[in-house]
């Protein structure tokens, strides 16, 4: 008796750690995504209004966004995404 609780407490303790790490997963994906609003309006709208994609890949993802809104001034963030504007396409 005293093995089988033992396991079920093993179990327990198995899923538990797998269900924290799909959560700290989904808070991570979320944080990044909520990043983006730290983009200045005009970048969030010029983003917005991007012209949608027919095929293929997207020419800009969320991952190439991430150093662009991590600058939070927003003088230094427009040349930042005017640099990577030019450099992308």
């Amino acid at each position: 008796m005293h093995k089988m609780m033992e396991l079920d407490l093993m179990a327990a303790r198995d899923k538990w750690i797998e269900e924290v790490k799909v959560e700290a997963k989904e808070i991570r994906r979320l944080t990044q995504i909520m990043d983006l609003l730290n983009l200045a309006p005009d970048r969030q709208e010029e983003i917005r209004f991007l012209p949608r994609t027919q095929g293929g890949r997207d020419p800009i993802s969320e991952r190439d966004l991430r150093p662009i809104a991590a600058v939070t001034d927003w003088r230094k963030q427009r040349k930042t995404w005017r640099a990577f504007s030019v450099a992308s396409g």
